[in-house]
């Protein structure tokens, strides 16, 4: 559980659930090519997750004016911090953008199960949908372990 859940502003929520995702990140993540080539994110889709972490040494396409009026006309102010962490779970539920000098934009965050989920594969843990219990990842490799391979018999 996230340190002070009852009494922790959102955004203090989020900052928390921002840094469960770097580790998770730090654990599970890949670099994948996003959008075009040139473009590498670290990535990791892990129980129903997609965590998608920018860094200021990404080459990042530059906002066509087109792009920068719409932005602004949905309230969306092109990203100006250097780092951001976004999160899906079947829609973006977190996306929140920060610098070295610890300034925070966070630009949606929607709580819910989500971060529930995020917590148990931070501690090693990934949801089983079938079940919707949980199971460590040495549950997993044993389960499979004991799994027999055998072919279909025609009859």
């Amino acid at each position: 559980m996230l340190k002070h859940r009852a009494a922790a502003t959102e955004a203090d929520r989020a900052i928390e659930l921002r840094d469960v995702g770097l580790s998770v990140l730090e654990a599970y993540g890949r670099w994948k090519p996003c959008g075009s080539r040139d473009l590498h994110m670290l990535t990791a889709d892990v129980s129903n997750l997609l965590i998608l972490y920018r860094t200021p040494f990404q080459k990042i396409f530059k906002p066509s004016e087109r792009m920068k009026y719409m932005a602004a006309v949905f309230g969306q102010p092109p990203r100006t911090l250097p780092y951001g962490l976004d999160i899906w779970h079947g829609k973006k539920v977190l996306s929140i953008d920060w610098d070295d000098a610890e300034a925070v934009e966070i630009r949606s965050f929607a709580p819910g199960k989500w971060e529930d989920t995020l917590l148990a594969v931070q501690a090693g843990h990934w949801v089983n949908p079938g079940t919707a219990g949980i199971m460590s990842a040495a549950g997993w490799i044993e389960r499979f372990a004991r799994r027999s391979i055998r072919p279909h018999r025609r009859r």
